[in-house]
């Protein structure tokens, strides 16, 4: 420890002992630049930054309960980054067991930092109330990203504000299994440009925001239980005074668990010119679907809503004006009277409501203000004049925790709804149909063409064999290959051609070629001869272990003109060389010069700056050496 604090001094000061700012990367951990993410950070908020800052935490646990004040120097160039060296959350734990914080992680007045590939357990069931990461002060453009939040006390909270003002914040790909996953409860600050998408959260409330303007919630998956006790009753997602451009877009919402109300997507006191809710799945076993309160220019387009229990409503309207409706389907299956209805309207009034789908097996359809309790949708057309195109049809999904649109729904034209100005794809990213697009979230316009039997992974040394196979295919174009680190963003690496129009079985199989040692998903997108698409995803992890032997391989292709790919496996880590030479023995190209971990290694020789001819290529590390021929050929 002692010689890691001079270590990290020398970096910090000059020899007149005035202090540097931080720059570049450091390590945190036993045998790092810093013994404790907390020393870390006491350097970063007393010395500031003159540039970019990435802090690598070591594997292993962190018993600390941390707070971040405001960076000097911090800003979009200057950024600042505290991540898993590994970049997989599961291997740092950074949790609090000091009964004296409500916290583990403190953002307070802090700007440009990033925190991600970290979990945040809890180790603590004594703590009367905790936070994994509490935010106060004014923090702008913070990014939380890729990490795992989870425990179980009564008072539990993953992200939670406590007058806090935040601006560009975002909150991306993160699990969350703990009983409050995000709460930002401000009655009077408000924030700006709060981005909450494509995370997987499980908990008692879900998303509770207040007065956060220009928010986007999308692409998550909520599951909203009552694993930590029924009270307060369960929120999926629930925006109250968030005005400016509020879209809550493509989200699913799942309550099928709770025997109490809980609700899908609130929102409440909106003031701005247009909120778009759109998209969505919510499937509930009791409570409200869609609650829309106190609000105006709320447009509720493409809803799929799910509910089957007393006191249940698909959407419901509070005190509002303004309000556009249109091609949501609401299925409620609960048969309880005035407890069990697809619309709440209540002191509303519509700009539109229209091109809806209802299905109900209730002796009421919906309770209006005025009219009171009304039997059917014939009789809430001639009172209200609204819903002249809307139907009442029974509509089949793939499960009550799957609102896929299954079986006779497939293809059925009776719930084609109306085209929606700057609506044009649906929950999974499939194209609307441009002139006749579906009600509810999942578009359908015909049935998507493969029947995939198998979809396997073989491992040959740093090679991924993949093999697939179909039983049927119809209107086939072909599978799109798509690759992607294990918790990382997903690429495209090839296209293998479909057969069309085929009753018998047809095997695929597709080789990823020398990738480096790490982890990998794979998935297929099968792609049909109208656009539509669908994904099929490899069920298993792929895993490209470290090489077992020094190798040089024959660069490819060769001849080569101009570019041309050198491979080479390092069993250990090594100091490295790569040289090119001419056939005069001369050298004329490094291209790598440098330490570089175990692991197979690809790298490309450009060669349009050199004349044709033969050369060779020199592979040393500090204990072994190899060359190769090839030739340039223009």
């Amino acid at each position: 420890f002692f010689f890691t604090f001079i270590i990290t001094s020398l970096f910090l000061f000059t020899q007149s002992g005035s202090a540097i700012p931080l720059n570049g990367t450091y390590t945190i951990g036993t045998g790092g630049n810093y013994l404790t993410i907390s020393s870390a950070v006491n350097d970063l908020v007393s010395l500031g930054v003159s540039g970019a800052v990435i802090f690598n935490i070591k594997t292993g646990s962190y018993d600390e309960s941390v707070t971040i004040n405001p960076i000097p120097g911090a800003s979009s160039i200057n950024n600042i980054t505290f991540q898993s060296q590994t970049l997989n959350a599961n291997d740092v734990n950074w949790y609090s067991s000091n009964t004296a914080s409500s916290f583990t992680l403190k953002i307070n007045g802090a700007d440009f930092l990033t925190i991600k590939f970290i979990s945040f357990p809890d180790n603590n069931s004594s703590v009367a109330m905790r936070s994994r990461i509490l935010f106060s002060g004014s923090n702008d453009d913070i990014k939380i990203l890729n990490n795992i939040f989870s425990g179980g006390i009564t008072n539990d909270y993953g992200l939670l504000s406590s007058n806090a003002l935040m601006n560009n914040l975002i909150i991306d790909r993160n699990s969350i299994d703990i009983k409050f996953g995000i709460y930002f409860p401000e009655q009077t600050l408000i924030s700006r440009n709060t981005q909450i998408t494509n995370n997987n959260l499980s908990c008692n409330n879900v998303i509770e925001i207040y007065r956060h303007e220009d928010m986007l919630i999308a692409g998550n998956s909520l599951n909203c239980t009552s694993l930590f006790g029924a009270s307060p009753s369960p929120s999926c997602i629930r925006a109250l005074n968030c005005n400016g451009n509020l879209r809550i877009l493509k989200n699913k919402l799942i309550s099928v668990s709770v025997n109490s109300a809980a609700d899908g997507i609130t929102v409440g006191g909106y003031e701005g010119l247009s909120a778009l809710i759109a998209n969505n799945f919510v499937s509930l076993r009791t409570g409200t679907g869609i609650w829309i309160s106190d609000a105006t220019n709320v447009n509720v387009y493409f809803n799929t809503v799910r509910t089957a229990d007393q006191s249940s409503g698909d959407i419901t309207f509070v005190s509002c004006t303004g309000i556009n409706s249109k091609n949501n389907i609401m299925v409620n299956l609960g048969n309880f009277g005035s407890a069990s209805l697809t619309y709440y309207l209540i002191e509303s009034t519509f700009n539109s409501s229209d091109y809806n789908n209802f299905y109900y097996i209730n002796q009421y359809i919906l309770y209006h203000s005025v009219y009171g309790y009304l039997q059917n949708l014939a009789q809430y057309r001639t009172i209200s004049g609204m819903d002249i195109h809307s139907i009442e049809r029974a509509v089949s999904f793939a499960s009550n925790t799957d609102l896929h649109l299954n079986g006779s729904s497939v293809g059925d034209a009776g719930l084609v709804g109306i085209p929606i100005p700057g609506i044009t794809d649906d929950i999974d990213g499939q194209p609307r149909n441009p002139l006749h697009p579906y009600m509810g979230a999942d578009e359908s316009d015909i049935p998507l063409p493969v029947e995939l039997i198998s979809f396997t992974s073989t491992v040959n040394n740093s090679d991924v064999i993949l093999n697939w196979t179909t039983s049927s295919e119809i209107n086939n174009s072909g599978f799109e290959i798509d690759r992607s680190f294990v918790n990382g963003d997903w690429s495209m690496i090839s296209f293998i051609k479909g057969h069309g129009n085929s009753n018998t079985p047809n095997d695929y199989s597709f080789t990823d070629t020398r990738l480096i040692t790490g982890k990998y998903n794979y998935r297929l997108k099968q792609i049909d001869l109208n656009g539509n698409f669908k994904y099929f995803y490899l069920g298993n992890e792929v895993n490209i272990g470290v090489p077992q032997k020094f190798e040089l391989s024959q660069n490819y292709p060769n001849p080569f003109n101009p570019k041309t790919i050198i491979n080479y496996d390092l069993p250990i880590g090594n100091f490295v060389s790569l040289k090119i030479f001419d056939d005069q023995g001369k050298e004329v190209a490094t291209l790598v010069n440098g330490n570089q971990n175990a692991g197979n290694y690809k790298v490309e020789f450009n060669g349009e700056n050199f004349s044709s001819g033969i050369y060779y290529y020199k592979l040393e590390t500090e204990n072994l050496s190899e060359v190769r021929k090839m030739i340039l050929l223009k």
